[in-house]
């Protein structure tokens, strides 16, 4: 599980493998609305996050690798 920071939470709101078929913006509405169409791509079935579902293979949307030169020997 890999997140931003301390504060971030464990659920597929953030997560890169949360497809968010929402209702909001783009509508407009100020604040995204879901809508129940949420969908993880990596387990492959409908999730939200008013499920309530911490997910062990949360990657957060915000989470950047940090590339480091490797050493040749």
């Amino acid at each position: 599980m890999k997140t931003c920071s301390e504060e971030c939470r464990p659920i597929c709101d953030f997560c890169r493998f949360f497809n968010y078929n929402g209702y909001g913006e783009a509508h407009g509405f100020e604040n995204a609305i879901y809508v129940g169409n949420g969908y993880c791509v990596f387990y492959e079935h409908p999730v939200d996050p008013e499920d309530g579902y911490e997910c062990q293979d949360f990657i957060c949307t915000n989470y950047k690798v940090e590339h480091k030169p490797r050493e040749i020997k």
